[in-house]
């Protein structure tokens, strides 16, 4: 009999790739797990790591153990959902990791409480770009290609959102300026605020409150970004996370459009 304790950190292995990163997660020393993995190569009965260099890499039969490892946790899981499922009282415990824009707009009206929406894109102009342009042209290709000259705020190279980005700019007709980059999107509007970049926004940044630039719609009909939840398939039924995802949808549905 296997010990599910050393198959768990055999599955971490071969999704960390080192000895250390396991011991790192699991706050284990990395003496520690390689200890443990002695003893489940042991109740194996066959060598389940092989060295590489400074590294290890899994054998086929390690392979193979962490292959049956995934289907034995994933039905536990749904065990402890069918024994939750069984209960009259709604207990569980949820962790939720997100990005920065959902958790502050979903989140925190929602602490008590698939696809979630569509969350809208808009082209955010300075106050005074707005102003000089006046009557802002109809065409949303006119209003993004008025702002070439002007410095912009994106995501990092290398990321999906600054290559979709860079894509609409330059199907636009220009390369756009980038002077500023960042990850956090509340300081691409505190920026725009203050007259010194342009950025492309999603309409989550303003979690509910009244945008503070003026706004505009892309030359891309529709454009939005799907947000998505998450769980791993043996979680999916558990009556905790599944009243997470109907709040989130609840919360969402107050300013974007709900996808099925």
């Amino acid at each position: 009999m296997f010990d599910l304790h050393r198959l768990r950190l055999l599955r971490e292995l071969k999704h960390r790739g080192t000895l250390a990163a396991v011991a790192a997660a699991l706050s284990y020393s990395p003496s520690s797990v390689s200890q443990q993995l002695s003893l489940l190569e042991s109740e194996a009965g066959v060598p389940l790591l092989e060295p590489v260099g400074r590294r290890v890499r899994l054998t086929p039969q390690a392979e193979i153990l962490v292959a049956h490892t995934e289907a034995v946790l994933e039905r536990l899981e749904r065990a402890q959902a069918d024994i939750a499922t069984s209960l009259t009282e709604l207990t569980g415990t949820l962790r939720v990791a997100s990005f920065q824009t959902a958790a502050l707009a979903l989140l925190p009206a929602q602490v008590e409480q698939e696809d979630l929406c569509d969350d809208p894109l808009r082209l955010a102009r300075p106050d005074h770009a707005a102003r000089r342009d006046g009557g802002a042209p109809a065409d949303p290709r006119e209003v993004l290609r008025a702002l070439a000259d002007h410095p912009w705020v994106m995501e990092p190279e290398g990321t999906a959102a600054r290559h979709w980005a860079m894509t609409l700019c330059r199907d636009a007709g220009f390369e756009p300026d980038v002077r500023f980059e960042s990850t956090d999107l509340l300081f691409h509007v505190r920026l725009v605020e203050q007259g010194h970049a342009a950025a492309l926004l999603p309409h989550l940044v303003w979690s509910g409150r009244r945008p503070t630039v003026a706004l505009s719609p892309l030359p891309r009909d529709p454009q939005a970004r799907r947000i998505l939840t998450a769980v791993r398939r043996g979680r999916s039924g558990h009556p905790a996370v599944q009243a997470c995802r109907g709040a989130l949808r609840r919360a969402s549905g107050g300013d974007t459009p709900i996808t099925p």
